[in-house]
């Protein structure tokens, strides 16, 4: 009597003794103690044998233009080495390197926070664009606040801030080319003749308005939690920082030691292509697999593939630049700055897996251990900080990435899918 009760209430055999008890409990009025007496008894003795996984997968996302977006970040910061010169000209080199110490966190920070809460959903740019009223506000903000504080270091700082936030809107909205475009037409500008904080706060402007322009889409987009989106903001700062805190790259001495980055970036977009597919590989590895069966490692597979296409990219462009950049080092000191570079570009690859996985707090962790490292570091070569910071954050995060990879029904259910 009580099987059939429970089998006719649920419309199925019970998964549990505690679901019958619940059931016996709520229609039958059975106390709670014979109710879980009556469930245990309906238990099988030994439990069925577990059955595959018959949930349809998910259609992959489109996959994103790498390339376009490996090549506007690569003009940015080839454009960013030809403004030194005159930049310095202007406001001084220790306000050029205060300005850029300010800018550099700063920007990676809204950058980050930015792709946690719209960018890295479907038609997120499009959505976030809809809050034209609030960019503009902080645009604003971004520029006066630091004006109002430093004078025209603080000025530049702000522009250099809007300009490099206002590209990333551009380039996840699909107009990469718009940003690479502009930007060039400006150093072309500044290159003959043409005063270079004037040139550099219409282009921030000019980036501006395009990043204000209406929504394409009228797609709806469910926005990243806030405490998600504020913890990214404080990775891409932290990126920054490790960035900027080794004193002896020489940001602001030649063109070359900003160029010295290009390898580095192009190397990390090169990786991060192969991590767009993650999220559907987690659910795609558990597909067809019983609950006894341990599921494969292609999530971990992507990962490894995504570090190796870093690494090997990151050091076949060093050598490339370390013979076509001018010098003003000596060559173990350059060996050294591209070393640190490229060792960013993997903690980069890896910080942005854990915080998809919703690993924020240890990756803040290491990377607060790394740039701990870094300012500690005695001075040596150029760069030699900073290798040091990075690699110690390396082998923070390397682990607490593969970990969860290992792991994928585990992952999706705590991480991966929680909005």
């Amino acid at each position: 009597m009580s099987a059939a009760l429970v089998e006719a209430r649920l419309g199925r055999k019970p998964q549990d003794m505690l679901e019958a008890a619940v059931v016996l409990e709520a229609w039958a009025g059975i106390p709670p103690s014979r109710a879980l007496a009556s469930g245990r008894a309906l238990m099988p003795a030994s439990p069925d044998a577990s059955q595959p996984s018959t949930g349809r997968v998910a259609e992959p996302p489109p996959r994103r233009r790498f390339a376009l977006e490996a090549f506007a970040l690569g003009v940015s910061v080839v454009a960013t080495a030809l403004w030194a010169a005159p930049l310095r000209a202007t406001i001084g080199a220790e306000g050029l390197r205060d300005a850029l110490a300010i800018a550099l966190p700063l920007a990676l920070g809204l950058q980050w926070g930015l792709s946690s809460r719209y960018l890295s959903r479907t038609a997120g740019a499009a959505v976030l664009a809809g809050h034209r009223a609030a960019i503009a506000a902080g645009f604003t903000l971004l520029v006066a606040a630091p004006t109002c504080a430093l004078g025209a270091t603080g000025l530049v700082a702000g522009l250099l801030t809007v300009l490099w936030t206002g590209g990333t809107l551009l380039i996840r909205g699909g107009a990469a080319l718009v940003y690479a475009t502009a930007v060039t037409i400006a150093t072309a500008a500044v290159l003959d003749g043409a005063p270079a904080l004037i040139a550099l706060g219409v282009l921030a402007a000019t980036i501006a308005a395009v990043a204000l322009r209406r929504p394409r889409s009228t797609a709806r987009v469910t926005p990243g939690r806030w405490d998600r989106a504020l913890c990214a903001a404080a990775i891409g700062m932290l990126l920054g920082l490790l960035l900027v805190g080794d004193g002896s790259l020489g940001w602001i001495a030649t063109p070359g030691e900003a160029l010295l980055l290009v390898p580095s970036i192009v190397a990390g977009a090169w990786g991060s292509a192969r991590l767009w597919q993650l999220p559907h590989t987690l659910s795609a590895s558990l597909s067809g697999v019983r609950l006894t069966e341990r599921p494969g490692a292609l999530a971990l597979g992507i990962l490894g593939r995504a570090l190796a296409r870093t690494v090997a990219a990151a050091l076949t462009l060093s050598l490339l630049a370390a013979e076509l950049v001018p010098r003003s080092e000596s060559g173990a000191a350059r060996a050294v700055a591209l070393t640190g570079f490229g060792l960013l570009a993997v903690v980069t690859l890896l910080a942005s897996v854990l915080e998809s996985l919703g690993r924020g707090g240890w990756t803040l962790a290491a990377l607060g251990a790394g740039a701990t490292v870094e300012v500690l570091a005695p001075p040596s070569f150029s760069g030699g900080a900073l290798v040091a910071g990075a690699a110690v954050a390396i082998v923070l995060l390397l682990p607490a990435a593969i970990g969860p990879l290992r792991r994928p029904a585990v992952t999706l259910a705590t991480g991966v899918w929680i909005p």
